[in-house]
């Protein structure tokens, strides 16, 4: 079981640095190609509420099909988003609609890994072990 902890410590520490990464920069990006501020900030609300939206279906998608889906749609969904966005400039899309998605993913996602925490960890240390897993992924995320 230790193993699989330090696996998902690198596996968090990793995929929160480039999700903070690109969370930073992207207003940014879309500044730079002329989106005004007004419609930067709704699509930060817009990422908000695909986050609610994902505490709420995200438990019944796990229920029905497994922890692993959303691990697995992560992979797969998130370079898809990471290319709609590079191709901003020529699509034109709402952003606030790219907001929406990118939420519902992440926040489904951490719904999922929470879920693996608590699997991959013993009941009488769990607070220790927890708290090392995710020390790694809020110093990438800082």
């Amino acid at each position: 079981m230790k193993e699989k902890r330090q696996l998902l410590q690198i596996i968090l520490f990793v995929m929160t640095l480039g999700s903070s990464l690109y969370g930073i920069f992207l207003p940014l990006y879309y500044l730079n190609h002329g989106v005004p501020y007004t419609r930067v900030v709704f699509s930060l609300i817009a990422w908000c509420f695909g986050g609610m939206l994902a505490g709420v279906f995200s438990n019944l998608i796990i229920h029905r099909f497994g922890i692993r889906s959303f691990i697995i749609s992560r992979g797969i969904f998130e370079p898809m988003i990471i290319l709609l966005i590079n191709n901003y400039p020529s699509l034109k899309y709402p952003i606030e609609f790219q907001g929406l998605l990118s939420g519902f993913i992440a926040l489904s996602f951490w719904v999922s890994m929470d879920v693996m925490t608590a699997k991959t960890t013993d009941k009488e240390s769990r607070g220790r072990q927890q708290s090392s897993i995710y020390f790694g992924m809020w110093s990438a995320s800082i």
